[in-house]
């Protein structure tokens, strides 16, 4: 018996042996597959023919391409159909089949296997109908669901195309890729599709199902973003606009259950959808909703929650339920309320442009309450409640207001009814106001055409508290038919005012019977309207229109630029175009017409009233009418700047065009012996003749005598309108006296000028609509007119001397040119926003080359300028302006028409101011920013003059260089009293280097003047010259009385005499110096010095020196006694013995002064021939002196001094010694005097004279000449023996004066 190893390794070689034979079988047929698939298209309809037969189908096999790739065979199919057929509920052709097999995986499995199984290019075609038809069965389904399901653990699937058919539609679905895996009964796809009709783009999508073939359950989601919508909203939504954009955005959930769909929800996002035409653009959003859907057995039942739509920048949130059967019915309700007006920029893709631009224009409001449609393709039913309804007026149609709605609607009709309560009428774009209705209604049929809808109302009822309107109408907004017949109850005029409709009547018409009724009662009024709104007024009888109105107590404005008619019984008809009218009198503001007649033919573009009348009235009443008329601007601007007194007759005709232009209002003003006044220039005309003739703007008065400041003139005026504005050419003319005519304007140059001389004037306006401008000339030769103002403006009676004014401007300013003769030019530039010249120059005198710059300036350039005369004559015209407008408290704050001269120039070879004659003028005045600076040089003058413009705080600063005065000229007539006003007067300083006044040197003078609390402060006053020197201060004071000068003060001269003597004052003095100390005060200012009230006190001192000139009667020979001239006739100072003259060692003395009464009670001059006393008075009011004057002469020997003479030097010293033991007789003579007459003419007279006879030491007899050394003592050096007697002196003389001692 074999053993158990025996048996295992038989049974081991055996199924080696098996396993051997099954590999080399394999390997054979591996090698024959291998071998043949690339000879398996040559094959293809046996795989037809075995499909065929096993699943009932016919396919077809383009192409067949095998290869062994890997572990197995890899087949690709090409032109693959699946052709359907009546039985068969799909069809499949495939582009392309890639099939990898795995071998020996299909082999264990006894299936087929494969690692890739890819469609390319499929498109598949189901119809739902047939396959969902009880009792189908169809094998080729049931093959390809376990292939797919089953067989494949996966396949991709890539640019495919499923097309599903149902009963009432088809679908068609590209899935552009899918990757499925099966895992036992978990099948899972994952891709994107496209529905073609919904969207041009993809949505990813995940299909989950479990289960087998037959029996599936799972969950279908897709994710749509920014899917293009475009093929689905075209689809549902026909309209002339072109969707440029639509992006979905939405999320899709689907329940399967056993293979079909249980429910479904669908949540919607943002979305965005953009429509546009040309410039429009129609935006429109999903904001958000949610919506779910169950089937039901007809079709589907669906509710819509919070559906958020936004159109262009409107947004509303809405809820909505309906269903969706199998045949495409749509039914849909609302529900809650829908603010419609937030869809309503969506109209436009539904509705006709007709149709929308008279809805846009409307701008509904409304709140939806019901809504119930139904609608498929062909039909549409509706049933609407509409509440709180509202739009504003657009063209026609008004706007309304709480108003509601029900509407019944069949496709393109319905009936449409309206009622309402305290509903709001918008109407004024149609009539003038907007109606409050207590209650509405209205019953209206509409019918929906090809353009437009006609619209037909039986019943038309509108209440309110003012207005009952019955009417019926039919009206299509095609043809703008309007078929309207109805009453108005009575009105007051004011109200049917506001109810004429322009657009229908015609805007002309309209604006003319509001203008023209202006009170009044209505008693009835009727209207018939029947024909097309665009063709009023029915010039072929197309239509006809006709109101007819009776109006009492009438208040008729026939034109807008007129006054109205009033007092009027008036009968209105207007029958299409035209409107007659009857009054047979009336009032057109004060002014009483008679025969008045209107008519205007037509009522249409260029429809004329034609009016005619009489008119009488005063002057102002005429003035007042025409003011308030069409012709205020020509006529009524005449009038009103030439106002009118008295009685005037008008005769008047207006043609009137309703559109407003071209208004002729014609007639003649007849003037007669009327006042006429200027009011503009406060002209009065007296006894005006003539007339003035009018046509619109064009005016014409020619000849108008009359008279102006009682002279003739004589005036011409033509008014004319031309393109560049309204234009008017004034002529006046006149021969005048000009001394009546300054006597009235400027009465203190009356006495400058007189004469006769002819004038004209011409002046040409223009006004434009804004503004205007104008020139102006008025010319005289001057020729007869006489004048003594200052060079140049003086002129003879038969000089001429031609003077013209030129003056042009507009509304901003004038130009003004003046010339006189060829010296006197003034040029300007006046601002009339400030009224005063922002530019002027005036030139006197030979043209200096000086433009024209800034503000005002005044150049002078004359041979000769008297400067008092000129300002004489220029103060007495300002005198005359002050009074003028003194008066007038509103005038005070004006600006003069001329402001403050920035610059002067002046120069005169020759000029007088204030008497004083200066030569070689040149004088330049600059107004600055503080100070006005004055620059003044001529021969007797060089100065710099200061005038601070802070007056009161810097004042005056003058300083000169020099300055040479002559004498005041003194004028006859009483002296102007100076009356100071602290207020006014400002600190003053003057420094003039070298002064001369009269010819008299006063050297350097120079004084302060300060502003005190009560009156101003002398700081100093200084006065110095070669020979003395004056230093003063003080106080002018101001009281209610007046004002007081106070100064005091010192005087110091080196040679009085000299210092007199520079003052022209020969006093006799010589060789004397003076010092003086003084207080003095006076009423009045410093520079008033007053006699009468002159007080004070003045102490003098003057050192020795010496009288020329002094006859003293005897007194010289007590001189020559005298011991004290000892020392001076020493020295050989002899004057006093050989000139005329009294020495004297010091004068000195005091004086008091009051009430201008000079008294002295201490004057001593001790002098060398005696003693002189004075005491007495000067009144220098009266000039009165009353003086006692005393001489005291002094008597001693004469030797030493005869002695002298007579012999040597040493002789004198020995007469002087003998002389000093004499005795002295100091009084040998006494002499008084009185002195009394005045200051002019003073009388001494000597009262009497004491005398008495003294004895002389022997006479010596001269020596002999050639004597040597005679009778004097022997000169030890020889000094003295050469002495001789001067050649000068008078030895005669000196005989002779001996002699008498």
């Amino acid at each position: 018996m074999k053993s158990g190893s025996y048996y295992a390794a038989y049974i081991i070689k055996k199924l080696w042996s098996c396993a051997a034979i099954i590999l080399v079988l394999v390997a054979v047929a591996i090698s024959v597959v291998r071998y043949t698939l690339p000879y398996m298209d040559g094959h293809k309809h046996r795989i037809e023919q075995w499909v065929e037969s096993q699943y009932g189908v016919e396919i077809n096999i383009g192409n067949i391409t095998a290869q062994w790739k890997g572990a197995g065979p890899a087949i690709v199919l090409e032109d693959l159909q699946l052709v359907q057929n009546s039985q068969s509920p799909l069809s499949l052709d495939i582009d392309k089949t890639v099939i990898e097999l795995d071998f020996w995986d299909s082999v264990l499995a006894r299936q087929i296997r494969s690692q890739r199984f890819d469609l390319n290019g499929l498109n598949l075609k189901v119809d739902l109908t047939l396959m969902n038809r009880e009792g189908s069965d169809f094998p080729v389904v049931s093959a390809l669901k376990q292939l797919f399901l089953e067989q494949l653990q996966s396949f991709s699937v890539s640019n495919s195309q499923f097309e599903i058919t149902t009963s009432h539609d088809q679908q068609v679905v590209l899935v552009n890729q899918l990757l499925w895996s099966n895992k036992g009964r978990h099948h899972q796809g994952v891709g994107e599709l496209q529905v073609e009709e919904l969207a041009s783009n993809s949505a990813s999508f995940t299909l989950d199902l479990r289960g087998d073939k037959d029996s599936l359950n799972g969950t279908f989601y897709a994710k749509a973003h920014e899917v293009e919508l475009s093929p689905w909203i075209n689809q549902w939504l026909e309209t002339r606009y072109e969707l440029v954009e639509s992006r979905g955005n939405f999320v899709v959930w689907a329940s399967i259950e056993d293979g079909d769909i249980k429910n479904a929800q669908l949540d919607l996002a943002d979305s965005r959808f953009v429509w546009q035409k040309e410039d429009a653009q129609i935006t429109a959003a999903i904001l958000g909703g949610q919506l779910n859907a169950e089937p039901s057995k007809d079709g589907w039942i669906f509710n819509l929650y919070d559906l958020g739509l936004q159109a262009n920048d409107r947004s509303q949130t809405s809820n909505w339920y309906g269903e969706i059967n199998h045949k495409g019915q749509v039914h849909i309700q609302n529900a809650d309320r829908v603010d419609l007006s937030a869809i309503t920029p969506l109209l436009p893709l539904a509705l006709n442009p007709v149709d929308f631009n008279v809805l846009q224009g409307l701008a509904p409001r409304a709140t939806l309450n019901k809504l119930n449609i139904q609608f498929d393709k062909t039909d549409t039913y509706a049933q609407v409640n509409v509440s709180h309804i509202g739009w504003q007026q657009s063209a026609n149609i008004p706007g309304v207001d709480n108003l509601e709605l029900n509407v019944n609607w069949h496709n393109d009709q319905g009936r449409v009814q309206i009622s309402g309560r305290n509903s709001q009428w918008k109407v004024d774009s149609i009539v003038d106001r907007n109606i409050e209705f207590q209650t509405v209604n209205v019953d209206m049929y509409i019918q929906s055409l090809a353009q437009g809808v006609e619209i037909y109302a039986p019943q038309i009822a509108l209440k309110s508290d003012w207005l009952n309107i019955a009417q019926h109408m039919r009206y299509n907004t095609k043809t703008g038919f309007l078929a309207l017949n109805g009453t108005i109850g009575e009105l007051d005029v004011a109200h049917v005012n506001t109810l004429f409709p322009g657009d229908l009547m015609g805007k002309d018409t309209k604006g003319y019977l509001q203008r023209a009724l202006k009170g009044g009662q209505v008693k009835g009024v009727n209207i018939l309207w029947n024909g097309q709104l665009d063709q009023f007024p029915f010039a072929s009888n197309q239509g006809v229109f006709q109101i007819s109105v009776g109006v009492e107590d009438a208040q008729f404005e026939f034109a807008s630029d007129w006054p109205q008619l009033s007092e009027l019984e008036i009968d209105l008809l207007f029958e299409n175009q035209g409107l007659f009218m009857q009054a047979h009198s009336g009032k057109l503001l004060d002014v009483n017409l008679s025969d008045l007649s209107a008519d205007i033919p037509t009522l249409a573009a260029g429809a004329v009233l034609s009016i005619d009348a009489k008119g009488a009235a005063l002057g102002a009443q005429v003035n007042r009418l025409m003011k308030s008329s069409s012709l205020a601007d020509s006529l009524g601007k005449v009038l009103d700047e030439v106002q009118v007194s008295d009685a005037l007759n008008v005769d008047l005709n207006l043609v009137i065009p309703l559109s407003g232009n071209d208004v002729v209002a014609s007639g003649v003003v007849h003037l007669a012996d009327n006042q006429v006044y200027v009011p503009r220039v406060d002209m009065h005309l007296q006894h005006a003749k003539g007339q003035v003739a009018f046509s619109n703007e064009v005016v014409d008065m020619s000849g108008l005598q009359a008279q102006l400041f009682n002279q003739p003139i004589e005036v011409d005026f033509r008014g004319r309108q031309r393109n560049e504005g309204y234009l008017a050419n004034i002529d006046l003319k006149g021969d005048w006296k000009i001394k009546p005519l300054v006597e009235r304007f400027v009465p203190s140059l009356a006495s400058y000028v007189d004469g006769v001389s002819p004038w004209h004037t011409n002046v040409k306006l223009t006004l434009p609509k804004d503004g205007f401008s104008y020139t102006a000339n008025l010319y005289t030769s001057l020729t007869g007119v006489g004048s003594q103002l200052p060079q140049p403006l003086n002129k003879t009676v038969n000089q001429n001397k031609p003077l013209s004014l030129d003056v042009s401007g507009d509304e901003t300013a004038s130009t003004v040119s003046l010339k006189m003769g060829s010296q006197v030019k003034f040029d300007g530039v006046l601002p009339y926003e400030t009224m005063q010249f922002s530019r002027a120059h005036l030139a006197i005198g030979e043209a200096l080359d000086m433009p024209m710059g800034l503000g005002f300036s005044v150049a002078m350039n004359l041979p000769y300028v008297n400067i008092d005369n000129w300002y004489q004559a220029i103060s007495s015209l300002l005198h005359d302006l002050t009074d003028d407008e003194s008066d007038i408290p509103s005038e005070q704050d004006k600006k003069p028409f001329i402001g403050e001269p920035q610059r002067i120039f002046l120069n005169a070879d020759s000029a007088t101011v204030a008497s004083q004659q200066l030569t070689g003028l040149e004088a330049v005045t600059k107004n600055t920013s503080d100070s006005w600076q004055i620059n003044v040089n001529a021969k007797q003058v060089r100065a710099n003059v200061s005038l601070y413009k802070d007056w009161l705080a810097r004042g005056i600063n003058i300083s000169a260089d020099y300055l040479d005065l002559a004498g005041w000229e003194k004028k006859e007539g009483k002296a102007i009293e100076f009356l100071p006003k602290l207020e006014t007067l400002p600190p003053v300083e003057f420094l003039c280097e070298r002064c001369r006044f009269e010819d008299k040197d006063l050297g350097r003078v120079d004084f302060k003047l300060s502003r005190a609390a009560n009156g101003m402060h002398i700081d100093s006053l200084r006065l110095n010259n070669d020979h003395g020197l004056l230093y003063a201060s003080g106080d002018w004071l101001f009281n209610q009385n007046g004002s007081h000068t106070k100064i005091e003060g010192e005087f110091s001269s080196s040679d009085f005499g000299l210092f007199l003597k520079g003052f022209n004052f020969d006093s006799g003095i010589k060789d004397s110096k003076a010092s003086a100390k003084f207080n003095l005060d006076w009423q009045r200012a410093p520079f008033e010095f007053d006699y009468a009230t002159l007080n004070g006190n003045v102490d003098w001192r003057l050192s020795d020196g010496y009288l020329t000139e002094v006859t003293d009667k005897g007194s010289r020979i007590f001189s020559l006694l005298s011991l004290e001239s000892l020392v001076r006739k020493l020295r050989l100072d002899f004057r006093d013995v050989f000139a005329q003259g009294f020495f004297y060692d010091k004068m000195k003395g005091s004086f008091q002064v009051a009430q201008g009464t000079v008294d002295t009670r201490d004057t001593v001059v001790d002098g060398g021939a005696g003693e002189i006393t004075m005491q007495g008075y000067t009144n220098l009011n009266t000039r009165e002196v009353n003086y006692n004057i005393s001489f005291a002469p002094k008597v001693t020997s004469s030797l030493p001094l005869i002695v002298a003479y007579m012999v040597n030097p040493a002789t004198a010293l020995a007469a002087l010694a003998l002389d000093q033991v004499l005795t002295s007789a100091k009084v040998i003579s006494n002499i008084k005097f009185s002195l009394t007459g005045t200051l002019d003419d003073p009388k001494l007279e000597e009262l009497e004279r004491d005398s008495k006879e003294i004895s002389l030491p022997a006479q010596t007899n001269p020596a002999p000449v050639g004597a040597p050394n005679a009778g004097l003592a022997i000169d030890p050096i020889g000094h003295n023996t050469d002495i001789s007697f001067p050649q000068d002196i008078d030895k005669e003389r000196l005989a002779l004066e001996v002699s008498d001692g």
